[in-house]
């Protein structure tokens, strides 16, 4: 059996693709070839973030944060400025007590893997949240946050509260469905069976 890996995010965006556009989606996961740390545009933000979450920094202040960023290429400053900024809004409104890294954690259906890998834990009033950055300028459809819910309330601990954070807003988006989760899984499965199917035509087509 072949399985066929993405990341949660590729999914996501396969998911909301309509018509001929998820062909195009599809083959560039295809032809992508191995990730390339340097065409990650928000890969030093991610890493600043997480490097403080580890650290259990419940607070940087501005000056701090202007510190961290000093070496940045001029042209991303701002663009990190403002998510350090954004991140530590949260925490400091949400009365956050302890931060933590959580586990990946992994969807299997047929041939299909997912990887769901939220960047951040945190702990507010005793309650855990695994929560998801949402780290690009563009906002965050609502389509998009739903189903990407749908798929990290499916892998961890019912206990547990699974979000997305507008990062640059200092947003805390949490699992709240249109419809009930039996129904949003549904929907995931058969969009699974979609790329799986999409999938192996386009990769027989390139081979033939």
């Amino acid at each position: 059996m072949v399985n066929f890996k993405i990341t949660l995010t590729d999914f996501i965006q396969s998911v909301l693709s309509v018509g001929a556009n998820k062909i195009v989606h599809t083959n560039q996961i295809i032809n992508r070839g191995p990730y390339k740390p340097e065409k990650d545009f928000y890969l030093i933000a991610r890493n600043f973030i997480t490097r403080q979450t580890r650290n259990g920094d419940l607070d940087l202040g501005r000056d701090e944060i202007k510190e961290l960023i000093r070496g940045v290429n001029p042209k991303k400053k701002k663009h990190f400025e403002s998510l350090l900024v954004g991140y530590n809004r949260f925490l400091k409104t949400s009365k956050c007590t302890r931060l933590f890294i959580p586990t990946k954690k992994l969807w299997g259906y047929d041939d299909l893997i997912i990887s769901v890998n939220p960047e951040v834990g945190v702990e507010i009033d005793g309650k855990i949240t695994v929560i998801k950055l949402h780290l690009k300028c563009q906002n965050l459809e609502k389509n998009s946050s739903e189903l990407s819910l749908t798929l990290m309330r499916e892998v961890y601990p019912k206990d547990y509260e699974v979000a997305i954070l507008d990062v640059r807003k200092g947003r805390l988006i949490k699992y709240n469905p249109r419809f009930s989760h039996i129904n949003m899984m549904a929907l995931l499965r058969l969009e699974a069976n979609t790329f799986i199917d999409l999938w192996k035509q386009l990769s027989n087509s390139s081979a033939a």
